[in-house]
């Protein structure tokens, strides 16, 4: 047996019985008196007129009028006869099914209607067009229906459960201006300020109404490099008549250098006038100190855009810094900040905070101080009027330190993610696989049901973005991406679905829409192993393939042969791409090839040459013992392919410290400062040399670390470097010491990672004598973080000739001794580590092999080094104990600790040669006696017998140019990246 035909009015008269049915009237249906009569002959339909007069029963549009139709699945709304003139009243229905948490069906009903005259909002809804005459349509309804009564009961309900947010604009109106003045200026803009604060939203509402012609936003990530932005900026210079860069871009063998293209790119963009483009994402190519992670292709044509007269808004955490003289003066700068507490209430307006008191938002700003993502998350979490009370009762919720605090946030985030459903989960990591944003044809290809999207966008999940060009789109929100795991959001089957959708969606555009979509397609295709699959391109498009390779090579299961395979590919179509020789010259490092052949594929990327193609090769020589020779030499010739970039005159002045050449180190860090004269790393890195040449330099060291905290008053390593000189200075009184204290712990707290500021924590303290048991800890701590070295081990050794015996620590000799010897296994140039060696003798009564220990020591030393004078004088001690034949007692008394029982603790006095030197030692426990000059521990020194080791210069910290890198290390993030380092 057949159905009923599922028609435009069954599917009213259904909604109708299940008052689930709104009838919006015309102003001139309206205008009809027998219209009005058949309106009133069914009072139980609620009906509106969309402009004029609303005569009983007809009321004025209104959210609450068209709750019926959006309260629930299901509904149905009618719009009879619309006309231009009712333009405010569709807006007003517009708006009030765009915040609905259900998408009622259209019907329209006229004899011929213009769909794109209506709103958005209602051009989205699934529609039927009923060709009929009003007051026929309206005879045709049903008469004896029952009045609606609680019409805006299950509206309100409905808010309560879903709490669907509306899409709103908050605040930001100085902002704003700021922005648009900038726009009109013209050149480069960066908006930066933490995840989360709303910079998105205020680039969309900026652009949103203005003449520019915007590009596709460019996405900085996996797969979106150099080729990405080159083919983007060619074609948009092709269409305005400038072929250079397409031209240069097709021709590998004529193509410019890296440095030169990039400066051609920027120079294409600015010739564009009224183009706009977007960059986000910025961050994740800059380090905290807002320099690049590496200086690659995609490096320098960030950097020249950023330079550049382009109107090109980039979107950051982190503001890009330059350092040379007038460098990004051009630059825009808009720094965003938090809401105003006053309009924090808009936020929870729009998440359907109901019936909240506005006397709150003035302790809510204070614990988020107006993160925006961090009030919607509260707005949320205060939905529930059950649990207002208790969650603002609880001190820690939602506090947050400062407006890059983003912990507390993420914990509502995972909290929120914790309590979907298996379906909403799902669908979250699904759409989690679009990066750019997604339409709502988009979406389709995951299937997935818009109540569960509503639900995902009520939780603050999902972002629902301004309307761009009419379409609305959405996005998950970065921080609630970033807390999904990897592993979730890439499913080869469903990234391939959505890259092939891309791709169809790419052959139905033209122009630079086509492109980015063709591009993003690709990107998604490589991801998914299926590359056969990708749409050719018309310029070079091997950013995919780079992520590809490097998958090959540094996985946990690499794949050798086919990463060979896929660089030749590459290579064979476009031999100037720098990036794949540098991946061809990693392979060849990890599958051990011959040094030559290693040479020779560097030699080939330097021939295209990037900065980052000398700093991975100077990387890989300081990974190896020997090599600084050959790291000093590719630093030189990196100095002269690039001599404006200061950077690597920093690497080289670190490689000359290691070298012991501090003479050259000083001329190359002033060469350095002449370039980048507000370059903090620079002062730091020549207070550091002038810390080793000794106390003659102190005062300049001083000057050169005070302008390195000047210029980065936060900075860890400044503020580590300026405690190891004073500390190297000496004669530190109690307040003194507790204010460079106080210094190395803000250092540990701006980066808990500094292994210098608790290499000279652990110093201090063992200087100061005071807390044995905090400095060894301080040192592990340093010597955990740099495994390479030395000096944490030798002071831990120090530590260990103070400490006396203990059941948990029976022989701390012998432990000095283990970690002296790998000291000098790792450092054989370092003069501490044979005092030390030195001071270990002595204490095991032996002067012949202390006296030899510390001549050692005088050689490796710098001849203006601070330790010098106390290595002359541990020396002419040892000589004259050695001529007076007291060395004889120290024997005597070493023999005589060893017998000595475990019980007594009363310190014994030996003399030591003519009585001038004297040591008192304490009674070793377990079976070793404590005995004189000799006494194991080699505890407190008395007059003048050897005195407490710390007058010597603090070590020389393992700075951030300089520090080595394994040989495998080529990836950026594994590299060493101190904040303000200048490794690549």
């Amino acid at each position: 047996m057949r159905g009923t035909p599922e028609t435009p009015m069954n599917r009213v008269e259904a909604a109708i019985q299940q008052g689930r049915c709104v009838i919006a009237l015309g102003a001139r249906a309206l205008a009809d008196a027998e219209v009005l009569g058949e309106v009133r002959r069914r009072p139980g339909i609620p009906t509106i007129v969309l402009s004029g007069a609303a005569p009983a029963p007809v009321v004025a549009p209104s959210a609450q009028a068209v709750s019926a139709a959006v309260s629930r699945d299901g509904g149905v709304l009618v719009l009879v006869e619309p006309d231009t003139l009712d333009g405010p009243g569709l807006e007003v229905l517009a708006n009030a099914v765009a915040a609905a948490p259900h998408k009622p069906r259209l019907v329209v009903v006229a004899r011929s209607f213009n769909l794109f005259a209506l709103p958005t909002a209602l051009r989205m809804l699934k529609f039927d067009h009923e060709k009929a005459r009003v007051k026929a349509f309206l005879a045709m309804l049903p008469v004896d229906v029952p009045a609606v009564a609680a019409v805006a009961a299950p509206a309100a309900e409905a808010k309560k459960k879903a709490g669907a947010p509306r899409i709103q604009f908050v605040g930001r109106e100085e902002e704003l201006a700021a922005l648009r003045a900038l726009l009109e200026k013209g050149g480069p803009v960066v908006v930066h300020g933490p995840a989360g604060v709303g910079r998105r939203w205020l680039v969309e509402q900026a652009l949103s109404g203005t003449s520019y012609e915007r590009h596709p936003d460019f996405f900085v990530g996996w797969g979106s490099e150099a080729d990405t932005l080159y083919a983007r900026i060619a074609m948009a210079g092709e269409k305005a008549g400038d072929g250079r860069l397409a031209e240069a871009l097709k021709n590998a063998a004529a193509r410019p250098s890296p440095a030169a293209l990039a400066e051609l790119a920027a120079d294409t963009f600015g010739r564009l006038g009224n183009a706009v483009l977007v960059v986000a994402d910025l961050d994740r190519v800059l380090r905290r100190d807002g320099t690049f992670h590496r200086e690659g292709r995609f490096e320098l044509l960030l950097r020249a855009m950023l330079l550049g007269t382009g109107r090109v808004v980039f979107l950051s955490t982190i503001r890009p810094r330059f350092y040379r003289e007038g460098e990004g003066t051009a630059l825009g700068d808009l720094a965003l900040e938090g809401l105003k507490g006053r309009e924090l209430h808009e936020i929870f307006d729009a998440y359907r905070v109901e019936e909240f008191e506005r006397s709150h938002f003035g302790e809510i700003h204070q614990r988020i101080h107006g993160h925006a993502f961090a009030a919607r998350m509260f707005a949320i979490a205060l939905r529930d009027p059950a649990a207002r009370e208790d969650l603002l009762g609880q001190a820690r919720f939602m506090r947050m330190d400062d407006l890059s605090d983003l912990e507390p946030v993420k914990r509502r985030v995972q909290k929120q993610i914790e309590q979907l459903s298996e379906e909403e989960r799902a669908a979250l990591v699904q759409l989690a696989h679009f990066r750019i944003p997604y339409t709502a044809a988009d979406a389709d290809v995951v299937k997935i049901d818009r109540t569960v999207r509503l639900a995902l966008q009520a939780r603050g999940l999902l972002d629902q973005l301004p309307d761009v060009g009419g379409e609305r789109t959405w996005r998950v929100h970065p921080i609630v991406a970033d807390l999904l795991p990897h592993r979730e959001t890439s499913d080869f089957g469903l990234m391939e679905a959505i890259g092939n959708h891309l791709l169809d969606r790419a052959g139905k555009a033209e122009g630079l829409r086509k492109l980015a979509l063709a591009q993003e397609g690709n990107r998604l295709l490589y991801d998914a192993h299926r590359i056969r699959n990708r749409m050719r391109m018309p310029y070079p498009d091997h950013d995919g393939a780079l992520e590809s390779v490097r998958g090959m090579v540094r996985g946990k299961r690499p794949r050798f042969d086919l990463a060979e395979q896929r660089i030749a590919e590459v290579l064979k179509a476009d031999p100037a791409n720098t990036e794949m020789l540098l991946l061809r010259a990693e392979l060849r490092v990890v599958t051990k090839a011959a040094p030559e052949a290693v040479a020779e594929a560097f030699a080939a990327a330097q021939a295209v040459p990037t900065p980052e193609a000398f700093h991975l090769e100077a990387n890989l020589h300081q990974s190896h013992r020997g090599g600084r020779g050959r790291a000093a030499g590719c630093l030189e010739r990196a100095c002269a392919a690039f001599p404006a970039s200061g950077r690597f005159k920093r690497r080289l002045a670190g490689v000359y410290i290691e070298q012991g050449r501090l003479d050259d180190a000083v001329r190359v860090l002033r060469e350095a400062m002449d370039l980048e004269p507000m370059m903090p790393d620079t002062y730091g890195l020549l207070g550091e040399v002038l810390l080793q040449r000794g106390p003659a330099h102190f005062d300049a060291a001083e000057s050169a670390l005070l302008e390195a905290r000047r210029l980065d008053p936060h900075h860890a390593l400044h503020m580590a470097r300026l405690a190891a000189l004073r500390v190297a200075r000496g004669g530190l009184d109690e307040a003194q010491a507790k204010e460079v204290e106080e210094l190395l712990v803000a250092a540990i707290q701006a980066d808990a990672r500094s292994a210098l500021a608790h290499e000279v924590l652990g110093r201090l303290l063992l200087e100061q004598g005071a807390d044995l048991d905090r400095a060894d800890w301080a040192l592990k701590k340093a010597a955990s973080l740099d495994e390479r070295a030395a000096l944490p081990l030798v002071l831990r050794a120090r530590v260990l000739l103070r400490t006396p015996p203990s059941p948990g620590n029976a022989d701390p000799l012998g432990a000095a001794a283990g970690l002296l010897e790998r000291a000098v296994r790792l450092e054989p140039g370092c003069h501490e580590a044979f005092h030390a060696r030195g001071e270990l003798a002595f204490a095991q009564g032996n002067p012949f092999v202390a006296l030899a220990e510390f001549q050692k020591a005088m050689e490796r030393s710098p001849r203006e080094s601070a330790a010098r004078p106390r290595y002359e004088a541990d020396i002419a001690r040892m000589r004259v104990l050695i001529e007076s034949g007291a060395y004889a007692a120290l024997a005597h008394l070493q023999a005589a600790a060893a017998e000595t029982p475990a019980e007594g603790g009363e310190a014994a006095e030996a003399a030591a040669g003519d009585g001038a030197a004297r040591r008192t030692v304490r009674r070793r426990r377990g079976g070793r006696g404590r005995g004189g000059a000799a006494g194991a521990e080699a505890s407190e020194v008395n007059d003048g017998a050897l005195p407490p080791t710390g007058e010597e210069s603090a070590a020389p910290a393992v700075d951030a140019d300089t520090a080595p890198v394994e040989a495998a290390a080529f990836e950026p993030g594994a590299e060493p990246d101190a904040a303000g380092a200048d490794t690549p």
